[in-house]
């Protein structure tokens, strides 16, 4: 065919644009389960709502013919007769048919992908100056099937022009979307349509005087119709993080880690009469987000999430228990005095001293000299300790303060406990042992992913480049420094580091965004697997993303390691390095390697270390090996625990 006589070219969506890694027919097995999950009065098995579907579509089609009628099914439409069928009576009909919409898309976006040679022949021709035009059947529209696009990383902007059947209601395979077409000015002897369905796509096309290439795409469509026959079914959540880290952004697979802290959260809460939790900043902003979305596909309970700006700062500037002089020992006048929120012009204009000369060596005599400048230190942690209080308590239910963190040894729950006599229940990403300083802290703790205090087989792949936890679930505001209140509420005052800031709008942000467009549709795709499963399987994604990152993950994984901020109070900011000169391969490393995970992870990302042509060379020839090495060892010794 003479492309060159061609100004417009249409192309089908479904099996040609895009393909789905299940026939249709999976893809609605999975939204009965779903619906199953979420409403459990519904007297039907999830296989009796899924026929439910199927047979209430083909009902409203045998109405549309006995009436002549060439209309498109509307989805709304579809989902109500189904809302009055299945006699659901705990919700109204229209948040019904709002949560069909939700998990439709979440599931079509979990099993997509794109087709990159129908993709690569739509931008050659876009730059050849020819007009790009969708035209599909689909009875969702397309400000969904455009989410759903957008999530393989089609542009949209590459169409002029879209025919979606359910924003016009009359369909393709009837021929009159293509009526429409040439009612809208395209000239059918100029128009090559471009699909897989021979009907719809072909003879209609080739019936209203289109142009017309019929791609069957046999091989794609077999695959998928013996795997159902067969019953061998992917998984699909791999697919979905497989895919997120073959053509997204760096470590936007780690979706998968907010997926699993999410499941084993709500599985520990869900039976909780109480039903409040507060998510501690900054992490937690993500963790709530996540959780958020989690709690939409389960049924429903009254549940309360919070976002709770907190930090170990913010605690500290309003401990009673401090000790004074050791507190100022170490720091600096300024620093003290910013840790408390307090300036040296509002000393200077407050107390008529003039601490802008004040030197290093005499800052401590200074400080612990002067009564005036003592008291009105002591009543601004008084204020700080009121005000924590008040906003502590606003948030404190049957259970105490109830809280989820990212961890790591309970400091911040120590403080409210201690501080403030409130009790408190904790939920952490993970619970590190504290040796040095062991905790006093007569509240629950649990570690969502991993807890040193109990003896883990994956603790050791978990407990891995925390800082690399800490960095990906930022929130996009500072540290909590300090508090205001008025007489209606209770303000925070946060200070985020220009290094932080500049990392999270450069990195952090965009990785964030692409992994919670994917969370929806790995919880969608959930299989109820067994925690073992799920948390094996991110031990591997761990090792994968921080033993073998390459071009952009490497960049983005040194640059994280240079430029990450430590410590509450004017903490280390630059670079983290690891001492490798101090590590000691023992004899255990034959029978545990899992113990040598948290070296081998850090070397790419210590650049001074990685960038040596040595080193570079060995790891690519010892890394691999490593891996394979140690994922046999956790087969075998997971075998020999269970024996």
């Amino acid at each position: 065919m003479d492309l060159r006589k061609i100004k417009v070219i249409f192309t089908d969506c479904f099996d040609t644009l895009i393909y789905r890694d299940v026939r249709p027919d999976v893809l609605y097995i999975q939204w009965a389960k779903l619906i199953y999950t979420k409403y459990p009065e519904i007297n039907r098995n999830y296989f009796q709502i899924y026929k439910t579907r199927v047979n209430t579509y083909k009902d409203i089609e045998d109405k549309r013919k006995q009436n002549n009628s060439k209309a498109e099914i509307t989805y709304k439409e579809w989902m109500s007769e189904i809302y009055k069928q299945l006699e659901i009576k705990s919700v109204q009909e229209n948040e019904f048919i709002k949560f069909c919409f939700e998990i439709e898309i979440a599931l079509e976006k979990g099993c997509v992908y794109t087709n990159k040679k129908c993709l690569s022949f739509l931008i050659e021709q876009k730059k050849q100056n020819k007009k790009i035009v969708l035209l599909s059947d689909y009875y969702l529209g397309f400000n969904h099937l455009k989410s759903i696009l957008e999530s393989c990383g089609i542009d949209c902007t590459i169409f002029d022009d879209v025919f979606i059947s359910a924003d016009y209601g009359v369909t393709k395979r009837s021929g009159d979307l293509y009526d429409l077409a040439k009612a809208r000015g395209y000239e059918p002897d100029r128009s090559l349509m471009i699909g897989d369905n021979k009907n719809a796509d072909y003879i209609q096309a080739k019936a209203h005087g289109f142009l017309s290439v019929y791609k069957n795409n046999y091989f794609h469509k077999i695959k998928n119709r013996l795997m159902f026959e067969l019953k061998i079914l992917p998984n699909q959540q791999k697919n979905i993080i497989e895919r997120l880290i073959k053509y997204n952004l760096p470590y936007t697979e780690y979706a998968f880690l907010l997926y699993v802290v999410s499941k084993r959260l709500y599985q520990i809460v869900k039976n909780d009469e109480d039903g409040v939790i507060n998510f501690l900043s900054r992490e937690g902003l993500i963790l709530k987000k996540s959780f958020d979305i989690y709690l939409k596909y389960k049924p429903a309970v009254n549940y309360k999430t919070n976002y709770f700006l907190i930090s170990r700062r913010s605690i500290q500037a309003g401990s009673k228990g401090y000790n004074y002089e050791d507190s100022v020992k170490n720091v600096s006048i300024g620093e003290r005095l910013s840790y408390l929120g307090i300036s040296k012009d509002e000393i200077k204009d407050k107390l008529e001293i003039d601490l802008s000369q004040s030197k290093d060596s005499g800052e401590y005599e200074l400080l612990n000299s002067n009564k005036q400048l003592k008291d009105y230190i002591n009543k601004r942690i008084n204020s700080n300790y009121e005000i924590l209080r008040n906003y502590i308590e606003r948030f404190t239910t049957g259970n105490g303060f109830v809280f989820c963190d990212i961890g790591w040894k309970g400091t911040t729950q120590e403080l409210i406990e201690k501080e403030y006599s409130i009790p408190t229940v904790g939920y952490y990403l993970g619970i590190q042992k504290d040796n040095n300083n062991p905790k006093e802290i007569k509240g629950e703790m649990h570690g969502l992913l991993f807890d040193e205090r109990i003896n883990s087989k994956y603790t050791p792949f978990l407990n891995t480049n925390i800082s690399l936890y800490e960095q990906l679930l930022a929130a996009p505001h500072g540290t909590v420094i300090g508090y205001k209140e008025s007489k209606e509420n209770i303000s925070c005052i946060t200070e985020w580091d220009p290094m932080e800031k500049e990392i999270y709008e450069k990195y952090i942000k965009r990785t964030q965004q692409a992994m919670m467009q994917a969370l929806p549709g790995i919880i969608a795709w959930e299989q109820n697997e067994q925690d073992e499963h799920d948390l094996w399987y991110l031990c591997k994604l761990i090792m994968r993303g921080t033993m073998f990152a390459r071009g952009k993950k490497l960049e983005m994984a040194q640059t994280l390691n240079q430029n990450f901020v430590v410590g509450v109070q004017g903490g280390t900011r630059g670079n983290v390095e690891y001492e490798y000169k101090n590590i000691r391969i023992r004899p255990d490393v034959i029978i545990h390697p899992e113990r040598y995970v948290k070296y081998i992870t850090k070397v790419q990302r210590t650049k001074s270390f990685y960038d040596l042509p040595i080193i570079r060379i060995v790891y690519w020839m010892v890394a691999p090996l490593f891996y394979a090495y140690t994922c046999v060892m956790q087969f075998l010794n997971c075998k020999t625990r269970q024996k």
